[in-house]
């Protein structure tokens, strides 16, 4: 299979050391990265963005290492992550950090 040159790119120094700077093991830590910067957690942001919305289905793009999506999930949305498109570096460190097996 031949490698996009998106897949390059987050496969370099760059796109490695992003990712290790961005990763957030628990919803806890991201919560705790907003508020520090922005003044309201990122679960709070998501009580007040998706409030009343019936959502069966989320597709994050460019999740890097889906750490949304596991506060999402821990928030109580039905999530099942299932696969990881383009960043697979990125979803590969997630996964395995996570002890997760990608479909």
């Amino acid at each position: 299979m031949n490698t996009t040159s998106q897949e390059k790119f987050w496969q370099s120094d760059f796109g490695q050391n992003y990712t290790k700077r961005n990763l957030y093991i628990e919803p806890a830590v991201l919560d705790d990265f907003y508020k520090k910067r922005l003044g309201i957690s990122r679960s709070e942001m998501n009580k007040i963005f998706l409030r009343g919305l019936k959502i069966n289905n989320i597709l994050e793009a460019g999740c890097n290492t889906g750490s949304q999506l596991i506060l999402l999930q821990k928030q109580g949305f039905p999530l099942q992550i299932s696969r990881f498109l383009s960043v697979a570096s990125a979803a590969n460190y997630f996964a395995i950090s996570r002890g997760i097996l990608l479909k």
